[in-house]
């Protein structure tokens, strides 16, 4: 990629804006599947934190990473096919 098409750095904030907002409806699903995913990603989250220092840049970007990945599984679950 040149220097013309790099694009700047995403700033912490979008991330933090897509986590809360995430966060606030995976907290509320009502999918059995879905809470569990959600119940290991609070627990992924505490690692994170550990891991990578709480409040940092990377530990941000990996708690967007997960969510998105949950995210991703939800919208492309079809209803018409129960898991299992």
């Amino acid at each position: 990629m040149t220097q013309a098409h790099a694009r700047p750095p995403r700033d912490i904030s979008e991330f933090e804006d897509y986590v809360q907002r995430a966060e606030a409806r995976f907290a509320a699903a009502t999918g059995a599947e879905a809470a569990r995913l959600f119940d290991l990603y609070l627990e992924l989250r505490l690692r994170f934190d550990r891991d990578l220092g709480a409040g940092s840049r990377d530990a941000m970007v990996s708690r967007a990473a997960a969510l998105m990945l949950i995210q991703y599984w939800v919208e492309s679950r079809d209803p018409a096919d129960p898991p299992g």
